[in-house]
């Protein structure tokens, strides 16, 4: 439903807009207002090249709003998947007695995308002389 929404807003149903306004905490009368003003107006836009073109033309700031959360979901619900696919590597039957810092720390370094610079790393620090 949110995915024919986003492609193909002048043939959403108007009557449909309330699921996704209560989904998405945003007024339905607002947003039915919108909708129908949009539809009104014809479907000049279908012939944009993609749905953020598409959308950058719509007027109706509750409709893009609407638009933004439920594009927003896509990534976020990633982002806390990945999470937890490498927390759940993380702390494995062996290892459930990690500390919450611990974990934490290396949560951080599985999801980062940080790639550090060992040779830099290397090269900064001052070798030990043998006595």
């Amino acid at each position: 439903m949110a995915g024919h929404f986003i492609r193909e807003p002048f043939t959403f149903p108007v009557e449909k807009i309330k699921d996704l306004a209560a989904t998405f905490g945003l007024s339905c009368h607002a947003l039915e207002d919108e909708l129908m003003d949009v539809q009104g107006r014809g479907q000049a836009h279908t012939a944009q090249r993609s749905s953020s073109e598409l959308w950058r033309n719509i007027p109706g700031q509750n409709l893009r709003l609407l638009c933004s959360k439920v594009l927003s979901i896509f990534g976020s619900t990633y982002i806390c998947e990945h999470t937890f696919s490498a927390m759940t590597r993380i702390k494995s039957r062996f290892r459930v007695r990690l500390t919450d810092c611990n974990l934490q720390s290396q949560l951080h370094c599985a999801v980062t995308s940080f790639e550090p610079d060992f040779n830099k790393l290397v090269c900064s620090r001052q070798h030990q002389m043998s006595h």
